[in-house]
């Protein structure tokens, strides 16, 4: 493993802004890449806004000639923040950083030293020109050392500014950062590839500068780091993880439009609000991940799940486990506790958007209603059946919730095959938080002694399971989510898996006979018979005649399942209430 490996929680990134772009630029970048980065901060002015993710400088102008000041003190204030953090990024609000590329790009180079690091696609040279590079606006890299040993240099530097006019007037601070590196620690730049001063592209007949005072129709944009000068709808199209070859004729009257809309109208929430709806909320992007871990027959069941998602056309990332990692708990100490440690793991890596998704489950259609929800309500849950959670809850785990088992038996037991957690929703990650202490807790997932053997919670034969004859087992990670879910209040998501294969007790296959259009996965449960490798489609692999009459079973069980689901919700929130007022 490299040693100097980097996740996003080890850069701490600012990103210096001014009142006037609060709620145009600097929200988009919030909205944005900056969810990417826990430890993202815009840093403004005097003006401060609690609903950013904002540093204020409370003696700080907010003009365009307090660029440079903010970048310094800014800067200041990160360290002093996370002072303990490899990695400092820092670029102004119309930039936009990948965090994947940057992470892979300071996974080379050992943190502990003095480190600058950037680029500029015009390839500027710090020791031959008066335009020091990395500039042009797409951001650089500090290591820790290095910004320590900058900090005390930072008032003289202040005063300073003024006399340059490059940095004062132009406000060309991350030329100045390059300059007094220099001048004060002898550091140069380290030069990387991947940082582009312009955007992807630029409107019909523009040219570009390429430094040397020659035009050129387009720059060559390759494996991209950073780039600068983006528009408001440019953000939230590379957020939904494209990036454009063109800029249209209409692209550019769209861009002047949501201008005029910011500036001169003042409606700037409004024109971030719709280029979210627009582009943001509807499409994958790479804040999304899936997560499986799987061992033994199950791992052919991972394979199938990952090269399904392939074909639906999911652009998200998966972070796939063929074996259980080290360090966590056996499936033996605690049944299925690595899925909340998988979905914590993914949150670590600075992923938005975590799904945790069963090995035995197929993807039929590209699963954007499923993120979707997952982004709107910050978390995903689904059930589509109605067992009572006490019935499936040992008295071990009983007496860990600290709940009757009359009140356990009015809780409605949920899905745990199919559940997301979002970075962005405090009360998710406060679940997901419980639901991890539970499955390290040795007891509660278990939920039987160690010197009885699992198969024991499939049935409470002898009472090993409970001692109250209402219990029929235990099911571990699922009996936990669902007294979580209840303690959370969380509602069922519109989408749903379909159990769509399994044995009947003869011994043969029995498929399902429809597929909803809300379905985007389903469930093959079977893992001792070839079919469980069968690839099925989102019309259960029918042709012909079949296939029309499942087509027609699927419409109308599309509506079943949404008037279930919408009468679920009010039941659940009516039991709950009662729940907590009768007991």
């Amino acid at each position: 493993m490299n040693p100097n490996n980097v996740t996003p929680d080890d850069i701490a990134v600012l990103v210096f802004t001014s009142a006037l772009n609060l709620h145009e630029r600097a929200l988009s970048v919030q909205k944005t890449w900056l969810r990417n980065f826990p430890k993202g901060h815009l840093v403004g002015g005097y003006y401060y806004d609690p609903s950013l993710r904002m540093i204020s400088l409370p003696d700080v102008q907010e003009d365009y000639f307090s660029a440079t000041p903010k970048q310094f003190l800014g800067l200041k204030a990160l360290y002093e923040k996370y002072p303990d953090t490899k990695w400092f990024y820092i670029l102004g609000c119309d930039g936009y950083v990948f965090y994947k590329p940057l992470c892979e790009l300071l996974s080379k180079y050992d943190a502990s030293k003095d480190y600058y690091i950037g680029g500029n696609f015009l390839k500027r040279n710090i020791e031959n020109t008066d335009y020091f590079f990395p500039a042009g606006g797409p951001g650089f890299a500090l290591s820790n050392p290095l910004v320590k040993k900058l900090i005390p240099y930072i008032e003289r530097i202040l005063a300073e500014i003024p006399s340059y006019h490059l940095f004062y007037e132009e406000g060309a601070c991350d030329a100045a950062m390059g300059w007094f590196l220099l001048k004060y620690l002898n550091v140069k730049p380290v030069y990387a590839e991947g940082f582009y001063t312009v955007a992807p592209y630029k409107y019909p007949g523009d040219k570009y500068w390429n430094g040397s005072g020659e035009f050129v129709s387009e720059p060559v944009i390759s494996n991209p780091i950073a780039f600068h000068t983006l528009t408001l709808r440019e953000m939230y199209i590379l957020s939904s993880g494209r990036i454009p070859k063109k800029r249209t004729f209409f692209d550019m009257v769209i861009d002047k439009i949501s201008w005029y809309l910011s500036r001169k109208l003042k409606t700037k929430i409004l024109v971030n609000t719709i280029f979210e709806k627009v582009y943001g909320s509807t499409k994958i992007d790479s804040h999304y991940c899936i997560v499986n871990v799987a061992d033994g027959l199950y791992v052919n069941g991972q394979n199938r799940l990952k090269e399904s998602l392939a074909k639906c056309g999911y652009k998200g990332d998966t972070l796939f486990f063929s074996s259980i990692p080290q360090g966590w708990p056996s499936h033996d100490e605690s049944p299925m506790g690595y899925k909340p440690l998988a979905i914590r793991e993914a949150l670590k890596k600075g992923y938005a958007y975590v799904l945790w998704v069963d090995a035995n489950m197929v993807c039929v259609r590209n699963p954007v209603k499923t993120l979707k929800s997952l982004r709107k309500n910050g978390y995903f849950m689904q059930c589509e059946y109605a067992v009572p959670m006490g019935e499936w809850c040992s008295d071990t785990a009983l007496a860990e919730f600290g709940v009757s088992r009359d009140k356990a038996l009015k809780i409605v037991e949920t899905h745990s095959g199919y559940v997301g957690v979002s970075s962005e929703n405090p009360q998710a990650l406060a679940l997901l938080d419980e639901w991890c202490k539970y499955a390290l807790d040795g007891k509660t997932f278990r939920g039987i002694p160690k010197e009885y053997p699992l198969s024991e919670t499939n049935r409470n034969y002898n009472n090993i399971v409970s001692t109250d004859n209402r219990v029929k087992g235990h099911r571990h990670d699922q009996t936990a989510l669902s007294y979580l879910a209840y303690k959370y209040k969380w509602k069922l998501s519109h989408c749903y898996s379909r159990n769509f294969q399994s044995l009947t007790p003869d011994g043969k296959n029995h498929y399902g006979k429809s597929i909803g259009l809300d379905a985007e996965f389903i469930q093959s449960r079977d893992t001792k018979t070839p079919n469980y490798l069968k690839r099925i489609d989102k019309w259960g692999n029918n042709t012909g005649r079949k296939k029309i009459k499942f087509m027609i079973l699927s419409f109308l069980e599309t509506f079943y399942k949404r008037a279930f689901f919408i009468i679920k919700n009010k039941q659940l929130l009516r039991v709950y209430k009662k729940i907590d007022k009768d007991l």
